[in-house]
């Protein structure tokens, strides 16, 4: 049987599957290690067969978030139709300019494919499905739990299990400003007080002597409910004179024609706004909406774009999923000007790790562990030479169960390992948040990296190496529960 290596930032082990790791503190000998953690290999998941291409039609109806319903989703379903031999016949007049209706028809025969599209809000996508009005919920932010349980209750299904809940693309909310404004960065909590109104001329943050008009979404917008979960940190509004627009595009044209506005969209949609970087109020770099950074969600406001399935559905909703969720798919989730899920490779090595300097949620500088330099000198000397691919496994919150993404995200670093990676070797890399005491949050990393190896294996492609580094190098300030979660994450290196 296969061994593979399994390292507690320094400290060797040979394992063979299933994974057996000792959480062992530094300095203490082997007789009296703490209680083994055992973490059985997962079984690979079962994939259905895709439609034929000649059962490709009828009627998929849209509903949820804008910038998913008018931009996205025509481009996947042109593309689905070329794969289908469906091409585009028509799009019909619609009512408002959050609808769309494209109609697609196969040249040799009556089969046609019709997409009705409305892009109303996030939120709608899960009243149009509990009502039966939406094949395909569209979202640009989870179901909430409220949601979530209104659903259940209403046994339109599980919206947070695999399956029902796809992620199939990512997105960046990016601030953006007039081109002319010479900020050229913000720090979370000046933009909050820019958004709420309690900064109100921009010589405050070092920019023109303007007054600032902020421009905003609806309250129906999930891009407004992340940008409350980010930034204000509770639901928090916007000022009083905000002015709103329910359309991305109107929004960043707004932004684009006014030399005192700020605002905030999907990256896809800044279209000739200037989006400004993020600056940690934590000393972390900061942060711009590059496509590495948001394909490993470590640019605060990345976010998922998801298509939202019921449990009772239409075998052409289920295959269009399928479509959107696999390689084939992914030119196409480009072209709408999204960033894809395939994985990439770093440009660059690893740099070495930052010391570790824990502060409190108020800021306060804490004491350093005294475990804390060997660990992070034994994380330099793993990760020489080795480059990080894009995937990032997550988990659900709370919990050691990898996230919906990262189930699929597996697969597709499977087969990268087929195609561009052959004859490399996976290094995994777990962390966690600052929260607690640093060596159990080392053996918490630990459990999730064997976590993601133990499906690995199931999957065929067990890793080298898998490494826990607690609290090192983090990727967020630890001042929220969003945030935390953002540093509960597997690193994916390739050498």
């Amino acid at each position: 049987m296969k061994t593979s290596h399994v390292l507690l930032l320094g400290l060797t082990y040979l394992a063979a599957r299933p994974v057996l790791a000792q959480n062992i503190a530094p300095g203490t000998p082997p007789a009296v290690a703490a209680r083994p953690t055992l973490v059985a290999a997962m079984p690979a998941p079962v994939r259905t067969e895709r439609l034929k291409a000649e059962l490709r039609s009828g009627v998929l109806r849209f509903a949820g978030s804008n910038p998913v319903g008018m931009q996205l989703v025509p481009e996947l379903l042109m593309a689905y139709g070329a794969e289908a031999r469906l091409r585009a016949a028509k799009e019909e007049q619609a009512l408002t300019v959050e609808e769309r209706t494209i109609v697609l028809q196969a040249a040799e025969s009556n089969r046609a494919l019709r997409g009705e599209i409305k892009g109303h809000g996030s939120a709608s996508a899960f009243t149009e499905l509990q009502t039966g009005k939406a094949d395909i919920g569209t979202a640009s932010r989870r179901i909430d739990v409220a949601e979530a349980r209104t659903l259940l209750a209403a046994r339109i299904g599980d919206m947070q299990r695999a399956g029902n809940e796809n992620v199939v693309a990512l997105d960046g909310i990016a601030f953006v400003v007039h081109r002319s404004n010479v900020v050229k960065a913000l720090t979370p909590g000046q933009l909050r007080d820019i958004l709420s109104g309690t900064i109100t001329r921009w010589s405050e943050v070092g920019g023109p002597d303007l007054p600032v008009t902020v421009y905003g979404h609806e309250d129906k917008s999930g891009t407004l409910e992340l940008i409350q979960q980010r930034i204000f940190g509770k639901p928090l509004g916007l000022a009083k004179t905000a002015r709103l627009q329910e359309s991305s595009e109107d929004l960043a044209d707004a932004v684009a024609s006014d030399p005192a506005a700020i605002g905030f969209v999907g990256i896809a949609s800044a279209r000739n706004a200037k989006p400004i970087s993020i600056v940690s109020e934590c000393g972390l770099p900061a942060a711009e909406p590059t496509s590495f950074q948001i394909k490993t969600e470590e640019y605060p406001l990345a976010r998922r774009l998801y298509f939202y399935l019921a449990d009772k559905h239409a075998p052409v909703a289920e295959d269009f999923v399928k479509y959107a969720l696999s390689a084939a798919a992914q030119p196409a989730i480009s072209r709408a000007g999204f960033i894809d899920l395939d994985p990439v490779l770093a440009a660059t090595t690893a740099s070495p790790v930052p010391a570790y300097a824990p502060k409190s949620p108020a800021g306060v500088s804490l004491p350093v562990p005294p475990s804390a330099a060997m660990r992070e000198q034994a994380l330099n000397t793993a990760l020489s030479g080795a480059r990080r691919l894009s995937v990032t496994i997550r988990f659900e919150s709370g919990k050691s169960t990898v996230d919906s993404r990262g189930q699929v995200d597996l697969e597709r670093l499977q087969q990268w390992m087929r195609q561009s990676g052959a004859g490399k070797a996976i290094t995994l890399v777990g962390h966690s948040s600052s929260d607690g005491e640093f060596e159990s949050n080392v053996a918490l990393s630990l459990h999730r990296a064997q976590e993601v190896e133990a499906r690995l294996k199931g999957l065929g492609t067990p890793p080298a190496a898998v490494l826990g580094a607690g609290p090192l190098a983090p990727v967020a300030c630890d001042t929220s529960a969003e945030s935390a979660n953002l540093n509960r994450r597997v690193e994916v290196w390739i050498r």
